[in-house]
C-alpha cells in the first residue's frame, strides 16, 4: 500500500491510497468516521515544524496554524516527495486561509535517481512519523469513538452527547 493523501477535517479522515491488486494497481478513496489514535493528531500538528522551515519563515508562524493534510509522490523506484496543507487563521480577519508548501523530497534518490533530500533529518523523521501513523489509521488502528457526523448541512441521525433513542412505545407487528 502507497499512501497518496491523507486529509484530517473535524467529521472524518480521509485517504487516498494505491493497493496492489492481482492484474496491477488500484486507487482507493476512502472517508472513515472514525476518530484516529491520539498520536496521530499529535504527529500531525507536529508538521508544524517541518512547515516553518521549508517556507522559511519564524516560528511565531506555527502560531494560528492546523494542519490539514498531506500529499505525497513516489518516483518509480519509492523516492518520496511531500505537500503539507494548512490553515493559518490571520489576525487582522479571524478567517482562515489555506496555504501549502511546495513538493519536497523527504528520502535520499534511490539508484539510479537525481536529487537530494530536501529538508533537515529531524523533519524527514516528523514527515516519516506522520506517515507511519497515516498507515496505520488506513489498516484499522483508529480510536474507539466516532468523529461528529454533523456536518451543518444534514439533519442530525445520530443521537447527540449520549443521548438514547427512545424504543418503549414502539409496536410490534
Amino acid at each position: 500500500m502507497k499512501l497518496l493523501r491523507i486529509i484530517r477535517d473535524e467529521s472524518f479522515v480521509r485517504f487516498i491510497r494505491e493497493v496492489t491488486i492481482t492484474k496491477g494497481t488500484e486507487k482507493q478513496d476512502i472517508t472513515a468516521h472514525e476518530a484516529p489514535l491520539p498520536s496521530f493528531d499529535k504527529a500531525m500538528q507536529a508538521l508544524k515544524e517541518v512547515v516553518v522551515n521549508i517556507l522559511d519563515i519564524g516560528n511565531e508562524y506555527k502560531h494560528s496554524m492546523t494542519i490539514t493534510a498531506m500529499t505525497i509522490s513516489h518516483t518509480k523506484h519509492g523516492t518520496r516527495s511531500v505537500s503539507i496543507n494548512f490553515l493559518k487563521t490571520l489576525t487582522a480577519t479571524e478567517a482562515n486561509h489555506r496555504l501549502n508548501t511546495p513538493m519536497f523530497q523527504i528520502d535520499d534518490s534511490s539508484e539510479g535517481e537525481e536529487g537530494r533530500k530536501q529538508c533537515a533529518k529531524k523533519h524527514g523523521e516528523l514527515v516519516a512519523k506522520f506517515i507511519e501513523e497515516a498507515e496505520a489509521y488506513a489498516s484499522g488502528e483508529r480510536a474507539q469513538q466516532m468523529l461528529p457526523l454533523d456536518d451543518g448541512k444534514s439533519q442530525k441521525a445520530e443521537p447527540q452527547e449520549g443521548d438514547a433513542l427512545d424504543f418503549s412505545e414502539a409496536k410490534s407487528d
